[in-house]
């Protein structure tokens, strides 16, 4: 198993587009890390109550510093069409939750 660090503003997406080149492996991820929580400040900025409510939420960052497990050996083709030199964040709070217009 390969270990990612979480960065700042990275979710699950970013993780699974940077790693896997498609959301297919979302629930692989989800599976091989079952104690993946959110970044609790993100929550608060988007009206969730951290404390009451652990659940995943697969639209806000993942906690920054936590470590992700990456299975090399995954039958989940990888496919990457261009490497990428920095890492995939996409979340915005000013944009969340807006139609982006």
């Amino acid at each position: 198993m390969k270990k990612v660090t979480i960065k700042p503003n990275q979710t699950i997406y970013d993780i699974v587009l940077s790693e896997y080149g498609t959301c297919e492996a979302v629930a692989k991820i989800i599976n091989d890390n079952p104690d993946l929580a959110n970044d609790d400040s993100s929550k608060v900025l988007c009206g969730i109550d951290p404390i009451n409510d652990k659940g995943l939420y697969l639209d806000l960052p993942l906690l920054p510093g936590s470590t992700v497990l990456i299975d090399m050996d995954s039958v989940l083709k990888k496919n990457i069409v261009k490497e990428l030199d920095k890492p995939i964040t996409t979340f915005d709070i000013q944009n969340y939750g807006t139609d982006n217009k």
